[in-house]
């Protein structure tokens, strides 16, 4: 891109904020995560992920100095330009929406909390724990930790350190933004806003399953995936978990006998694991344990992007499980099931390697 074209865009993005700004209301939000090489588009959140420059930035703040009557006259007018000018240079969620400024600021910090953690899940079927733990700077110490030893008479002297990682973050690029689409992402933070039985299982595995992937501790990541898969399908306590929860999970994945008959083994074989991790009995090796939470992390985001897809017709546990039960006798209606065979493959695969 040359001097002028870079210009232009700039210009572009201005010019096109300015005439937004004359109906709706704009909610930028800086990433903690996401790296925009590409500009991410979801247009039924009315939302987008870009780049913002410091020149994009310092034009705004001119607009605003010459449009916002506190700026430019009152005792305050330092605080928003400046804080302002800490989205230089920084990758936004940008999300554009009618009516009062303060309701949609409420709902928007809502939706732009959920995309950002529903955009670290999309890498799920691609990153394993350790890649993702790698770009997002996650470690096992909170926090950075020098220690020193000085032994007797000073003959003695000893220090390590546990450091922090530096945050590379998720780049957005073409290979991120087909994944995203292919795994209905969009249609999982959608549903996760709606305000039915339904909407709410979806948000609560939503976040389960991102506190999960976000958890240095296995046994404790063991555990959060555990809550996510049963925030979801779960219900009854008297229910027999371990059954209940495999063949619900093979209904709602597909409609092939095979692939059921997998999916179930596998959420089997995870809370069997579960079981013996929390029980402390466990004999598994802890590489066939990192296997097998991949593979149902994996399964556990599927799961979210199906029920999200069908919300309007499983909008409610009842709905659910009346359609789960008609599968088991072949009389279920068809069901949108949006993340491909292929998928589903790799995931069950990962836990063989």
């Amino acid at each position: 891109m040359d001097h002028a074209e870079y210009h232009t865009q700039q210009g572009r993005w201005l010019h096109g904020l300015a005439a937004v700004l004359q109906s709706k209301n704009v909610f930028l939000q800086t990433s903690w995560a996401l790296k925009a090489k590409k500009n991410l588009h979801c247009k039924a959140l009315g939302l987008e992920v870009h780049g913002l420059s410091a020149t994009q930035i310092e034009d705004l703040l001119q607009i605003v100095r010459r449009r916002n009557v506190f700026v430019r006259h009152y005792a305050d007018r330092s605080f928003y330009p400046a804080r302002m000018l800490e989205f230089a240079d920084r990758t936004v969620i940008d999300i554009r929406a009618n009516g009062d400024p303060d309701k949609v600021k409420e709902q928007a910090k809502v939706i732009a909390e959920l995309f950002e953690k529903a955009c670290i899940l999309s890498t799920t079927p691609a990153y394993p724990r350790s890649t993702l733990h790698r770009a997002l700077a996650v470690t096992e110490h909170r926090r950075e930790v020098v220690d020193l030893l000085m032994g007797q008479r000073f003959e003695v002297l000893s220090s390590s350190s546990k450091r922090t990682r530096e945050l590379k973050g998720l780049v957005i690029d073409e290979t991120f933004i087909d994944r995203f689409k292919k795994l209905g992402i969009e249609a999982i933070v959608q549903a996760a806003t709606e305000p039915t039985q339904t909407g709410t299982r979806v948000r609560e595995g939503l976040n389960w399953l991102f506190e999960s992937r976000l958890e240095p501790h296995v046994p404790a990541a063991i555990v959060k995936t555990t809550i996510a898969l049963e925030s979801m399908l779960g219900g009854d306590a008297k229910e027999p978990l371990r059954q209940t929860l495999s063949e619900r999970s093979a209904f709602l994945l597909s409609a092939e006998p095979a692939m059921r008959k997998q999916v179930s083994q596998c959420i089997k074989q995870f809370y069997d694991i579960r079981s013996a991790v929390v029980h402390g009995s466990g004999k598994s090796k802890p590489k066939a344990i990192d296997r097998t939470l991949e593979t149902i992390d994996r399964l556990t985001l599927c799961i979210l992007s199906t029920l999200s897809a069908n919300h309007a017709q499983l909008n409610s546990f009842e709905a659910m499980r009346i359609w789960c039960e008609e599968c088991r006798w072949g009389t279920s209606t068809e069901i949108k099931r949006p993340v491909s065979t292929s998928i589903l493959r790799h995931a069950i695969a990962y836990s063989a390697k």
